[in-house]
């Protein structure tokens, strides 16, 4: 008989009726498996599932990186953008005031804070010749403003009259 022949009927013998020896969780016990022979016939289905969760896992992980990589490009945008429009002085009539970059309109907008160089207040001298009180008002000023009668310093306007 010639190896090819003898090859077919063992292995159609082995399919039929099985070949005497060891199975495969004796085998593996031999090798050091320690576990039943109900949890070996169960591992690679264990194996299966861990795999599955794990993918899962990495592709929950990869979805917000993907997410968490857009946020980064947002913003890096978004600075990019009030860097290349930095806040800038401008007139409204002959007042001086700060305007802000409107990422929703893509434009300046004027605000209510006013540009000058300093507070914006009442100032008071006395004329040295005639020893009068004298107050001016800066340009812009709103704040309270002052009369002197009989020596007294009296408010005849406050900012919310």
């Amino acid at each position: 008989m010639d190896d090819k022949l003898t090859h077919i009927i063992l292995t159609d013998h082995a399919l039929r009726y099985g070949l005497d020896g060891k199975s495969a969780y004796e085998i593996a016990q031999k090798y050091g498996y320690e576990g039943t022979e109900q949890e070996y016939a169960e591992g690679p289905v264990i194996a299966k599932d861990k795999a599955n969760k794990a993918a899962d896992s990495a592709d929950k992980a990869a979805e917000r990186a993907n997410k968490s990589a857009s946020n980064a490009d947002q913003q890096a945008a978004r600075a990019k953008s009030l860097a290349d429009h930095p806040p800038k002085i401008v007139d409204v009539g002959d007042l001086k005031y700060w305007a802000f970059w409107d990422e929703a309109t893509k434009g300046y907008v004027t605000s209510e804070y006013r540009a000058e160089g300093g507070a914006i207040m009442p100032v008071f001298w006395v004329d040295p010749a005639t020893l009068k009180l004298y107050v001016t008002y800066q340009n812009g000023y709103e704040g309270a403003k002052f009369k002197l009668e009989n020596g007294k310093l009296y408010t005849i306007k406050t900012v919310n009259q």
